[in-house]
């Protein structure tokens, strides 16, 4: 019993509040996992960085629309299970995660107009393995296996009129497993399933393409042209009423989550013999997330409105934190749309020291643009333009190395088809 109850209280370091309360804390706290191998590398934080990453729409489910943009499907799964919270001696704690998403962008259905739609999915799984149920005096009273799981279902639209405008919906369902239902307890809750829901907005402004429309030319550098982005977004996550996690008359609140943030591309696009790519692209991104749960003099608690305490010079665009708020910051860098390096931190609320993240990805976009443009085979061509496959590795790291996070790592496969339809 001890050991699912010791890592079940570490995966509550993952919510936006170190509050506390008398039912127990929040309840399924493990749904704030950040489940994402690649975008753990900038610390998560894509509330309004756009991404086409599947696991994008975890942050927030509008960037569901952004993978449309660019992509018809795309999957993302871990190669192997990840060892959760390495520190523990627990050899079986482990984490795994998958995403998938469907996505189809039209072409300009009226003047300057397009719209896109996508469809995503998340499962992910905290398995806190084999425990052995003993009672006060230490007696062994039955063996049982602990878990928990969520799958997500998601849809994102998005419509672009010069600037683009992105939005979601997400319902997740989630069921717990953490003790046997025959061994130890009595009169308490048979069915421990749950559902919540996420929405959240985001907004892109294409500055480059802006001046373009007003005449003003971005390309100085021949056929190499520059682009600056800057993006807004919020995301509310895990809205539902309460949980009844082990008795009946006892009740503990979901991990409501607000978030707000921005987010700065820029980079080049030019040529490399004679195809079009990417050629370096630099990231930013910064946001502020905070509990919407208060708890009360009377250790009673109840949820509070949008945006809860955040503030959004403070805490945005200052980079503020307290025992509130929690902000999470990271930055990449992209070169020929073949390797990219991604670092961050998040620091606030239940999170003493901070947390730094960095990550790595490998994809065989730029290569697989490059030798389409240089090959006549029609099959292989149509190939190398429309499939990629990319490697992605992220670590938690900590400068107080018995931190529970401190050392966990994520690796991910990613699968991606484009330009179908």
């Amino acid at each position: 019993m001890k050991r699912w109850l010791c890592v079940w209280l570490v995966s509550l370091m993952f919510c936006s509040s170190s509050v506390s309360f008398a039912q127990g804390s929040t309840a399924v706290p493990f749904v704030t996992i950040h489940p994402a191998p690649h975008l753990n590398g900038m610390a998560g934080a894509f509330t309004a960085l756009p991404t086409a990453d599947p696991f994008g729409q975890f942050f927030n489910p509008a960037q569901l629309a952004t993978f449309a943009r660019q992509n018809n499907f795309a999957v993302q799964f871990y190669p192997q299970k990840t060892r959760w919270l390495p520190q523990f001696t627990f050899s079986d704690f482990t984490f795994s995660s998958t995403a998938a998403a469907f996505g189809y962008s039209s072409d300009k259905i009226l003047r300057d107009v397009s719209l896109s739609f996508a469809a995503g999915f998340v499962k992910s799984t905290l398995d806190l393995g084999n425990n052995i149920w003993t009672d006060e005096a230490g007696n062994q009273l039955g063996t049982f296996h602990s878990d928990e799981t969520y799958q997500q279902f998601s849809f994102g639209m998005g419509l672009d009129w010069y600037i683009k405008f992105n939005m979601g919906f997400a319902l997740k369902n989630i069921k717990t497993n953490l003790y046997p239902t025959n061994v130890g307890i009595e009169d308490q809750k048979k069915d421990r399933s749950a559902r919540t829901i996420d929405y959240g907005f985001l907004l892109i402004i294409p500055a480059t393409d802006l001046l373009n429309v007003k005449g003003f030319s971005c390309s100085s550098l021949g056929q190499v042209q520059p682009f600056f982005d800057l993006s807004f977004g919020f995301s509310v996550l895990n809205v539902g009423d309460e949980m009844h996690y082990i008795y009946e008359n006892q009740a503990a609140p979901f991990p409501r989550t607000a978030a707000i943030g921005y987010g700065l591309s820029m980079g080049l696009d030019g040529h490399v013999w004679d195809t079009r790519l990417r050629l370096i692209k630099a990231d930013w991104s910064a946001e502020a997330r905070n509990l919407l749960i208060e708890l009360k003099a009377d250790e009673s608690w109840n949820y509070v409105a949008f945006p809860g305490k955040i503030n959004f010079k403070d805490h945005v665009l200052l980079g503020k934190y307290d025992q509130y708020i929690t902000i999470y910051q990271g930055y990449r860098f992209q070169l020929l749309e073949f390797i990219e390096f991604s670092f961050g931190y998040f620091r606030g609320s239940g999170y003493h020291p901070y947390i730094k993240t960095q990550g790595i990805q490998i994809s065989s976009t730029g290569i697989g643009k490059i030798f389409s443009a240089r090959i006549d085979h029609l099959i292989l061509k149509e190939l190398l333009n429309k499939l990629s496959v990319s490697y992605v590795w992220s670590k938690y790291s900590s400068t107080e190395t018995s931190h529970p996070l401190n050392g966990t790592e994520l690796k991910g496969l990613t699968l991606t088809l484009r330009g179908l339809f």
